[in-house]
């Protein structure tokens, strides 16, 4: 049980790590449109 509950957390911190690229990316698309 333990094993898997380390490689949720894992799972939990590659999510954070791709939500803060989305939330960066979007004020570079913005300037590549305008």
């Amino acid at each position: 049980e333990e094993e898997e509950e380390e490689e949720e957390e894992e799972e939990e911190e590659e999510e954070e790590e791709e939500d803060r690229a989305i939330k960066e990316k979007p004020s570079r698309l913005r300037d590549s449109r305008e």
